[in-house]
């Protein structure tokens, strides 16, 4: 057993609702100003480009600081401190928006958004991965993952609701107290690991062999960009479109997040059982084709009573996905360079994710709303593609048909 594991159950399924709850305030932080976008497109007169770019620098931040910050990690292993930094800093965010004066300061605290939550998936899917049993992994990171979509369901439906009620700077204002209360219980629920034995140049070239060469783990971070493009590209947007189709206001587009995210958070351990007996890139497969249909129903039919529905079915297969690839990735790497290998995925989506938006509301202006939201069908298609190459080499490799969970 791992020093830092449990020695009960009770105390295992304690410390998982804590890095789950970690992974609600990481994620949802990043969708807070979703169900806010059409109030701030009117107080600071935003075209679609500039909507685009409040949620790129966030991703942007996150991308080029994740690979260093999964670097420190591994090197250090102070990967309870890393992720406890991370979200006192979200809740300096939170603080700091109450006075926000000008689209330049919302850019400001868009990119130290970013800056805070670079570290946060290498180290809690470390942690997860050593700390946790490792013969039931692939539920330990489904419910971890659930946590994400519980927060990005629950955080824009309560900033959404209480912007109705009292304006969207309190309504930011008021998650500092949750944030800040999950922070300290991971500092109270986690032991450090050990830090590494070799220098940081070794370090260094153990990332460079056995990540940077794997054609696997690379394969897998084309995926997440695909999908982290696809994904960013159409979110900022989705909420002025309904805004300007059916009138819709901050109270039905904070609980139409709730409906996607929160279908995700229930369904998420149950695709994961389903991965488990029939293949997780099969189901990885499946998911991203009805992903690609449900986005591009959406300008199509244009029915309201429609959208809650297609919402609901999104938020299963969209987010199935990404406990799928954590798993994945997790089981290629080797444990000394876990936190890089998922720090490379989530580098390369949360790339993806910065470029898409502004691509995408350039494309919006130069067409229109409705026209460019076929960036997101477009792109999970490509993402298809590239999991469809996975399950060529896994293949082919059946030394790891073991690890993906893909019936050889």
């Amino acid at each position: 057993m791992n020093q830092t594991e449990p020695r009960t159950e009770g105390g295992t399924y304690r410390r998982l609702v804590v890095i789950a709850a970690t992974h609600a305030i990481n994620d949802g932080a990043g969708m807070a100003l979703i169900p806010l976008i059409p109030l701030l497109v009117s107080e600071f007169r935003l075209d679609t480009v500039q909507v685009g770019l409040l949620t790129a620098t966030t991703s942007l931040a996150a991308a080029v600081l994740q690979m260093p910050a999964s670097l420190v990690a591994d090197h250090t292993g102070r990967r309870r401190t890393l992720l406890a930094a991370g979200l006192f800093l979200i809740a300096l965010c939170y603080a700091l928006y109450g006075i926000a004066s000008g689209y330049a300061m919302l850019l400001a605290l868009g990119l130290l958004l970013g800056i805070a939550g670079c570290a946060y998936h290498p180290s809690a899917m470390a942690i997860v991965a050593e700390q946790f049993s490792r013969a039931r992994k692939g539920f330990f990171l489904s419910v971890h993952a659930a946590g994400a979509n519980l927060g990005m369901a629950l955080i824009p439906f309560v900033v959404g609701w209480s912007a109705h009620q009292w304006g969207w700077r309190v309504a930011l204002g008021l998650m500092v107290v949750p944030t800040v209360l999950v922070a300290v219980l991971t500092l109270l629920s986690f032991r450090e690991q050990r830090s590494t034995q070799v220098s940081l140049r070794g370090s260094l070239a153990d990332v460079r062999s056995q990540v940077l060469r794997n054609p696997r783990l690379l394969v897998l971070g084309a995926v997440a960009g695909a999908h982290g493009a696809a994904y960013a590209g159409i979110l900022p947007f989705l909420p002025l479109f309904l805004q300007q189709t059916y009138g819709w206001g901050t109270d039905a587009l904070g609980l139409g997040q709730f409906i996607l995210s929160g279908t995700g958070f229930l369904a998420q351990p149950l695709i994961g059982h389903l991965a488990d007996r029939v293949g997780r890139l099969r189901v990885m497969a499946l998911a991203t084709l009805l992903v690609a249909i449900l986005t591009a129903l959406i300008p199509t039919l244009r029915i309201e009573w429609l959208v809650y529905p297609i919402f609901a079915c999104l938020g299963v297969a969209l987010f199935g996905i990404w406990p799928l690839m954590a798993a994945t990735v997790t089981d290629f790497a080797d444990r000394e360079t876990i936190s890089s290998a998922v720090g490379l995925n989530f580098t390369v989506g949360t790339l993806c994710s910065a470029l898409a938006p502004p691509l995408s509301g350039a494309l919006i202006m130069a067409t229109s709303l409705s026209i460019g939201l076929y960036w997101g069908p477009a792109l999970f298609l490509v993402a298809l593609g590239f999991v469809l190459i996975l399950m060529t080499l896994t293949r082919n490799r059946n030394r790891f048909s073991t690890a993906v969970g893909y019936p050889g």
